[in-house]
Order: C-alpha cells, then sequence, then structure tokens
C-alpha cells in the first residue's frame, strides 16, 4: 500500500502532491490556497481508494487529510495538512520578503554611505 502512494509520487511532474477527500472542508482550503499559488498540484481522491489513505498512515504516521507533499526538491517532503501548507507559503513569504527588502534598503544605505564619504573627501 505504501508502493502505492510511492508510485502517483515519483510519478508525479507536479510541485504538490494532496492526498484528501472531497468532502473535507480542510482539503477544499488546501485546494483554494493552491489554486492561489503559481504551483501546480495534483489532487488523489482518498475516498475512492482506501488502500490510499492506508498508505499514507504507513509512510508517515499522518491520520487525517489532507496529506500534502511537497515534490519541488529531489525528493517527495511530507508537509502535513491544509493549516501546514499555509504556515509553508507564509514562511516562504517573509524569507522572500526579507531579501527583497534588504536589497531595497541596502540600495539608499550604501548610495548615502558613498555621498558621505564624497563630501568629506572634499572637506
Amino acid at each position: 500500500m505504501v508502493s502505492l502512494v510511492a508510485r502517483l509520487l515519483n510519478r508525479s511532474k507536479n510541485d504538490f502532491v494532496l492526498f484528501a477527500k472531497q468532502t473535507c472542508p480542510y482539503c477544499i482550503q488546501a485546494k483554494k490556497t493552491l489554486d492561489n499559488s503559481e504551483y501546480s498540484w495534483e489532487s488523489h481522491d482518498m475516498q475512492k481508494k482506501r488502500e490510499l489513505q492506508i498508505g499514507i498512515l504507513q509512510m508517515t504516521g499522518h491520520r487525517s487529510v489532507p496529506a500534502i507533499f511537497d515534490m519541488r526538491g529531489d525528493n517527495p517532503r511530507f508537509i502535513g495538512g491544509s493549516d501546514d501548507l499555509t504556515a509553508l507559503f507564509k514562511k516562504e513569504q517573509k524569507e522572500v520578503h526579507k531579501e527583497t527588502r534588504k536589497g531595497f534598503f541596502d540600495f539608499f544605505f550604501k548610495k548615502k554611505w558613498n555621498q558621505s564619504l564624497t563630501h568629506n573627501k572634499g572637506s
């Protein structure tokens, strides 16, 4: 059963793989989060294939849905559920924002620093 989950993960060409149930509100929220992102994703319905839920449990110990895997690295990485996906995206957004902000302020500080050096040379 783990092999079915592993096969689906290894075969995926998407950024994220979601194992979900159609009526689960957390699954619906995770799908909306992924829809609003720039990433590709696919979903497998665990209501239709009960062996997926058993395989996920054996592989990760995760008992609830959705079960989300990040496929962007070399190997699939289990993220968790909908809240974990949201937390991952917020963390990544903060890291990008931190890098952008640093570069933005560095420009002004370097410019101001260079102007003060130039000004002091002439004194």
